[in-house]
């Protein structure tokens, strides 16, 4: 249960509070635009470091459970829940450009093997969940990026909604 926990904390103090710095970030990434982001969400020394001190607690705390586990998963050889909500979820914030995912992960062996054991579980559901609910883009924040972009021209839809608008008149 404590694991479980750990995963949400894991959205709570990490995926959400960057989550619009990474967006806006992605949106603005042009040089010419630069000021402007920074405007919008403060530099890094702003924004970043709680959240990185989160994950990098939450990752010592993973990585001890594991490795008293002897793993690969939080019960030992069982898959759990505790561990599918790790895995997604850690999944998400690794993928944020401001965090090297290999430099954290070789700190945390045992957490690496548990991400890289569910991946090997989950990659078809994953390649899945990318291709019919996030129009092909692997990355949270590209897809969030390209869907709710404040530049109407730049703003992309899935098939089923551009239906939608047809029908009604839209």
């Amino acid at each position: 249960m404590s694991m479980t926990l750990l995963a949400q904390r894991v959205l709570n103090e990490v995926f959400y509070p960057l989550l619009k710095p990474m967006i806006v970030k992605y949106l603005l990434s042009s040089a010419l635009v630069s000021p402007l982001r920074r405007l919008i969400t403060g530099p890094p020394n702003v924004y970043l470091p709680g959240p990185a001190l989160s994950l990098s607690k939450i990752l010592e705390d993973v990585e001890r459970t594991l490795t008293a586990s002897s793993g690969p998963y939080v019960c030992g050889a069982a898959l759990s829940y505790a561990d599918v909500a790790l895995y997604t979820n850690l999944n998400l914030v690794l993928q944020y450009e401001c965090f090297n995912c290999d430099e954290l992960l070789s700190a945390h062996p045992q957490t690496a093997r548990l991400i890289t054991a569910v991946d090997e579980k989950a990659a078809g559901w994953m390649e899945q969940r990318t291709r019919e609910h996030q129009l092909g883009y692997t990355s949270v924040v590209e897809y969030l990026a390209v869907t709710n972009t404040p530049f109407p021209w730049g703003r992309k839809k899935k098939p089923y909604e551009m239906t939608v608008a047809f029908t009604r008149g839209v």
